[in-house]
């Protein structure tokens, strides 16, 4: 999915009746799902808004400076909504531009003045702080980018980058209230870092699904899925018969339902099928339960 189009959406409706849970990227994955990536220099940059208008439709007009991965195209466009009050960038600004697997501009970096593009669109590392400068964001990209091209570790869905399916290559964190990702990124409720399943984490999620947290080991086997060998199969396998359950209420036709669920047997069951494992569904399975609960 567009992930740029969520967090937008998540952000614009971040007020207290409405707040929503906001997903954000972080660099090291924005550098290992995209196929094509390049610096720009800012040829124009023109706003449109009605008189009286607290916001404007901005319009870029870019020029590429350097290829950083695949072959972006020379000349690009693209719009962004911003404050009326948010300085207009000078010609020559240089913008950090990441490719959609159709050609179109899917995420920007300000290499200048990070988040006046969008709140949302920062170079966030793996440890929840904000990249700046534009040597450090392109000395952390183009390492990361030779790391995955050294390994092709982690694998993942070139064309719904975030696809809400376990082992897809990559995790989902809970980012820490105290850190500048959160702070960056709140819009009234949970916030999310999308980082790569680097291979150290699988050891911690071995460790997590032995947690006495129901949630906590539902978590973890989802994500094992990206780490297919013996030992992961064979813990998930024993998660099939995990007695934690979660009570899930529903209101169907006015009326209020109660059902138990195994948020770890369903995990389980999810992973090992992510990796091509065929074992029976696990009792208690509940097709209606879904993902977005597990991820």
């Amino acid at each position: 999915m567009r992930l740029a189009g969520l967090v937008c959406a998540a952000l614009l409706a971040a007020v207290p009746a409405r707040a929503k849970s906001v997903v954000g990227e972080s660099l090291e994955w924005l550098a290992v799902s995209r196929l094509e990536i390049g610096e720009y220099k800012l040829v124009e940059a023109k706003d449109r808004a009605d008189p009286g208008a607290r916001w404007t439709q901005r319009r870029f007009l870019l020029k590429r400076k350097s290829r950083i991965k695949g072959d972006p195209p020379k000349n690009v466009g693209f719009a962004r909504s911003v404050a009326l009050k948010t300085p207009k960038p000078g010609r020559g600004r240089r913008f950090l531009v990441f490719f959609d697997h159709h050609g179109g501009v899917d995420f920007v970096i300000d290499l200048e003045r990070p988040g006046d593009t969008a709140p949302w669109e920062r170079a966030f590392g793996l440890d929840f702080s904000e990249i700046r400068g534009r040597r450090n964001i392109l000395k952390t990209l183009k390492r990361r980018i030779a790391y995955h091209e050294e390994t092709r570790w982690p694998a993942v869905d070139r064309q719904r980058y975030v696809n809400g399916k376990p082992g897809s290559g990559y995790i989902k964190d809970e980012v820490p209230f105290n850190s500048e990702a959160h702070d960056k990124l709140f819009g009234g409720s949970s916030v999310y870092l999308v980082v790569p399943a680097d291979s150290f984490r699988e050891k911690e999620l071995l460790d997590a699904v032995r947690d006495s947290e129901t949630a906590v080991r539902a978590r973890a086997a989802w994500r094992l899925a990206n780490y297919h060998n013996a030992r992961t199969e064979t813990v998930l396998r024993e998660l099939l018969s995990d007695p934690g359950t979660r009570v899930m209420t529903t209101r169907v036709d006015g009326n209020t339902r109660e059902r138990v669920v195994y948020p770890v047997r369903q995990a389980a069951y999810r992973a090992l099928t992510a990796m091509g494992v065929r074992v029976e569904k696990p009792s208690g399975y509940d097709a209606a339960l879904e993902d977005s609960f597990l991820e």
